[in-house]
């Protein structure tokens, strides 16, 4: 089962790749679990293989019998101690080509240690002509040390036992700022600051390096400028074939971009775990990157059940307003989006949030991933739905009660029209306002023609003041119930006697008015004195006899 991942892969050809073409030799790189991540094509003739067969596989797939590796205790052994080593004398290594033919072999190692870890580079000679192994061996470290010099991210240089520079590759003059004839022959004290040199520091390292076989720290560094960048440094103690130490190798790679990465992250972090509101963070690929304590709290996933699963997947999300698309789309031009989201927590309950996305962007302004904000508005949607039902249901009620006053007002208006009494109402200043169509029948005036007057302008003339007084009166003294009785002009020119009751007011604070009701009582001729209370004449049998005769 291939363990070695493809990224590993990827990233030794993509670095190394071009260089280790250039060998005359076979090269292998493997990692520290001893697996083959790429071989170049001298290698590929060596042993019959392709890059693509070997990749993943042990070493001992090649290279069986080498001392490194002739057991599992002793090949764990050389990962955690690295060190630059050639065959020792008396052994002979033998590589097997794919066929199963064995071929002897000369084997150089070296360790470099990167991000990822320690690799380790495998310079393969074939030993079949022994007359050119002086030549090849030369020609093998001459092209390590090619190799050594072309890495430009990390400083890579020997020192001697006492700590003194040895050699020097371009990517220590890059970082440190020194060229290799300037740091030749002085010590790494002149990297470190004057704090750490006073404390002995630089010689602790080595020491710790020889007793542990390798030291691995971070820490602020010194160019020769002076100015200070955050280091990460490894040493590795080198041994000659008789297993005396004669020097260090030290790799070192500035970090600082990181640390500084590192330290915003955490200080992010601690902003995150400190607001109230869930925060969640996630790649390009929407895979969660954090998940703070109070999604946790919310959504009921810890943070370690979520890390490195897909944000839709573990949420079910559900979009009631935009699509996934849309979003994504309103990210990438404005870089921010804000709308209503349902989460469905742990337990499947749906959760409403007010979500605030935006884009995750490095120093370089390159999208990483966005960051979402969300805030928990379950309760108030909760609100707004009870709100919207009830508004539907006093809509309802509404629409039931405008119909029922719509057919009361339809019988209302229908009895009117066919009572035997007319119905006014006037303001405040005797202007009628409304009238019945009842008073179309009986006195010939339409309501529109008896809605253009004041409500004595077609009582008679001998009428008209005594009426206006009681009207005014009763407008003054509201509650009270007046008799009335007087002539109205017809339309047909007579006068007609109408007897009704005024009232003043509607107990009803927004309606001022006066509300009459009269009926036509011309037509009586016996016994009018029972109208005798009347404040008006009161009409006599003669009255009634003119009247009819007109």
């Amino acid at each position: 089962m291939v363990s070695a991942s493809i990224q590993q892969h990827q990233q030794a050809a993509d670095k190394f790749g071009d260089m280790l073409e250039a060998y005359t030799d076979g090269m292998i790189v493997v990692n520290e679990n001893a697996e083959i991540l790429l071989i170049n094509t001298q290698a590929e003739r060596l042993f019959g293989y392709t890059d693509l067969e070997l990749f993943g596989k042990t070493v001992e797939t090649v290279i069986p019998a080498y001392f490194f590796i002739e057991h599992a205790g002793r090949r764990t052994h050389f990962a955690k101690t690295p060190k630059t080593t050639a065959s020792k004398k008396g052994m002979e290594p033998f590589g097997v080509k794919k066929d199963g033919t064995k071929i002897p072999i000369d084997i150089s190692l070296s360790p470099v240690v990167t991000v990822g870890g320690t690799l380790i580079f495998a310079s393969v000679t074939d030993m079949t002509d022994r007359k050119i192994e002086a030549k090849k061996l030369q020609r093998s470290q001459e092209d390590f040390q090619l190799l050594v010099n072309s890495v430009k991210e990390y400083a890579i240089f020997m020192l001697d036992t006492d700590g003194n520079v040895v050699t020097w590759n371009s990517g220590a003059e890059r970082i440190k700022g020194y060229r290799a004839d300037e740091i030749t022959g002085k010590n790494i004290e002149v990297f470190y600051t004057p704090e750490e040199i006073q404390k002995g520091i630089p010689k602790q390292n080595l020491e710790i390096a020889l007793r542990q076989g390798h030291f691995e720290s971070e820490g602020f560094r010194v160019r020769k400028d002076g100015s200070v960048f955050y280091a990460n440094v490894v040493f590795t103690p080198l041994y000659d074939d008789h297993n005396e130490l004669y020097g260090y190798a030290k790799v070192t790679r500035d970090i600082t971009e990181k640390q500084n990465t590192e330290e915003s992250l955490r200080y992010m972090a601690t902003i995150a775990d400190s607001i109230q509101d869930p925060i969640i963070s996630s790649d390009n690929n929407s895979f969660i990157t954090r998940w703070n304590d109070a999604a946790e709290k919310l959504l009921e996933w810890k943070s370690e059940e979520v890390l490195g699963k897909n944000i839709d997947s573990v949420l079910s999300v559900y979009y009631p307003g935009e699509t996934k698309t849309e979003i994504l789309i309103s990210l990438q031009q404005k870089g921010r989006w804000q709308g209503e989201l349902v989460y469905r927590t742990k337990s499947r309950k749906p959760v409403s949030v007010l979500v605030t996305e935006s884009q995750l962007k490095n120093n370089s302004s390159v999208v990483k991933g966005s960051i979402v904000v969300a805030k928990d508005i379950t309760k108030r949607k909760k609100k707004e739905e009870a709100l919207t039902k009830a508004n539907r249901d006093l809509e309802g009620r509404l629409q039931e009660r405008t119909e029922a006053f719509h057919q009361n007002q339809v019988l209302f208006e229908a009895m009117l029209q066919y009572s035997n009494e007319i119905f006014l109402r006037a303001d405040e200043n005797l202007a009628i306002i409304f009238c019945s169509l009842s008073a179309e029948r009986i006195l010939g005036w339409t309501a529109e023609e008896m809605g253009r007057e004041k409500l004595p302008a077609k009582v008679h003339p001998d009428d008209k003041s005594a009426l206006e007084n009681e009207l005014y009166h009763s407008m003054a003294h509201p509650g009270r119930l007046l008799p009335l009785l007087f002539r109205h002009l017809h339309k047909n020119g007579a006068y007609h006697w109408l007897e009704g009751t005024v009232i003043n007011s509607i107990p009803d604070k927004y309606i001022q008015s006066l509300v009459v009701c009269l009926h036509d009582v011309t037509q009586l001729s016996a016994n009018p004195n029972r109208l005798s209370d009347a404040p008006y004449p009161v009409p006599t049998s003669q009255d009634w006899e003119d009247h009819s005769s007109a």
